[in-house]
């Protein structure tokens, strides 16, 4: 149940509050992160761009969502794999799993590259 606990944007009201008076808490926003990653960094970096490229052209047609990055992940180089993350922020769970939809459906990966999606992050480590 909302309520008792305190917010996670640290301020002195509960969740609830937060979402009653701003209809979102800061923290509580729908949110995705995007990590690409291959053993070779030019690959990596150029997918991370097409991928980046093609959400801000979806992006021109739905307000409400907005585009971080691509940048170095924290960890640029781990168990081999060179990775790039970026993140999409949204007011509305509806509008960020539309964008996903539109861009993934046509995402083409290449060879020796991988991606996944991690929906409402809890680390972005």
């Amino acid at each position: 149940m909302l309520g008792r606990e305190l917010c996670p944007c640290g301020e002195a009201h509960s969740l609830a509050d937060c979402l009653r008076t701003h209809g979102a808490c800061r923290w509580g926003r729908p949110a995705a992160r995007l990590i690409v990653r291959s053993e070779k960094e030019d690959a990596a970096g150029a997918f991370a761009d097409t991928l980046a490229g093609a959400f801000k052209e979806a992006l021109k047609r739905v307000a409400g969502v907005r585009l971080l990055g691509p940048a170095e992940c924290p960890v640029f180089r781990l168990n081999n794999f060179y990775r790039y993350h970026f993140q999409l922020q949204s007011d509305s769970s509806a509008k960020l799993h539309d964008v996903l939809r539109t861009v993934l459906a046509v995402a083409k990966v290449p060879s020796g590259v991988e991606f996944q999606v991690d929906i409402d992050p809890y680390s972005m480590l």
